[in-house]
């Protein structure tokens, strides 16, 4: 039997289908592949949404008002060359947001002077460091660039330093958030026990899917903590939906990242764009489930190349 004809079989309400898929998302092989996981559970609550003419976020509440989104931009380690080109497309398109990756100090900080020259002073910018830093390299990161005016800094230390993150977290004038720290409500607990944060960023199948991402961001609510909405590089239109209607189910979240579609990828799947467009905004999607058209050829021809190059 196909997944689709299960669940139309089932007849399945929302709440049974929310229920269920919470219940299996527990198991000990959905906490040890979360990307797998968070796949499966995309791929019900999409048909799902769709055997009821719902759009996925829909499915969790059906109060909500959609509202204009606005993402981010994010400027990579890149040569001089290579940067002076990106930040100017992010200037023409008169990009809010911008995230800046500081992988070591020196060029990081050098990148950051060069980000804030050219993008000027009204764009809010934050930096990633992805864990490159001890705590006390990162203060006196923070406290050499403070004349670029960073909003926050994301991933200091590397996740397993819980003691270098309170210490940036306690020491830093500005606020805290964790990547790599934060993929389970075991990770939240603990962070909010350290105080050795601020901020989560929650990417999807990092975190195990909707159901969990969900119960993160209400952990942190609970906790005074606010969430980034994050997003993985290369990300195809299946999972960029799947970002976007997490955004439509937690408007107060305060950076938006992905739906990047053209800006990286060569060819993306989905029929309808799933991108972002000037000043970084977008819509809520409300076709049924994910709200994309993903083109049945581009499937098969690409899948049929990443296997080729697999073998090879």
């Amino acid at each position: 039997m196909t997944l689709s004809a299960f669940i139309v079989e089932r007849n399945w309400t929302v709440d049974d289908a929310l229920s269920e898929l919470s219940a299996l998302g527990s198991l000990p092989l959905a906490r040890r592949f979360p990307s797998a996981w968070c796949a499966l559970e995309l791929s019900v609550l999409d048909l799902l949404g769709r055997s009821l003419g719902l759009p996925l976020w829909r499915l969790f509440s059906r109060n909500l008002e959609p509202v204009e989104l606005t993402y981010s931009a994010v400027v990579p380690m890149l040569e001089e060359s290579a940067l002076a080109g990106i930040l100017n497309r992010i200037k023409e398109m008169e990009m809010r947001f911008v995230k800046v990756k500081v992988g070591d100090s020196l060029a990081g900080e050098s990148r950051l002077k060069r980000v804030r020259e050219i993008l000027g002073d009204l764009v809010d910018i934050r930096v990633d460091a992805n864990g490159a830093f001890t705590g006390k390299e990162a203060v006196e990161f923070l406290d050499r660039t403070g004349g670029c005016h960073i909003s926050a800094i994301e991933q200091p230390v590397p996740k397993e330093d819980m003691d270098g993150l309170k210490m940036v977290t306690g020491t830093a004038r500005i606020p805290v958030i964790v990547d790599e720290s934060i993929c389970s409500i075991d990770d939240a607990k603990a962070l909010a026990a350290h105080n050795a944060c601020n901020g989560f960023n929650i990417r999807l199948s990092k975190c195990g899917g909707l159901i969990k991402a969900m119960e993160l961001i209400d952990f942190a609510r609970s906790n005074k903590i606010f969430c980034q909405i994050g997003c993985h590089v290369g990300e195809t239109a299946v999972l960029a939906a799947a970002g976007r209607h997490l955004a439509a189910l937690m408007p107060d979240h305060v950076y938006l990242e992905g739906s990047y579609s053209s800006i990286l990828l060569s060819e993306d799947l989905s029929r309808i764009p799933v991108s972002f467009k000037r000043e970084g905004k977008a819509h809520i999607l409300d076709g049924p489930g994910l709200g994309i058209d993903v083109s049945d050829d581009s499937l098969n021809r690409l899948g049929e190349k990443i296997h080729s190059e697999n073998v090879m």
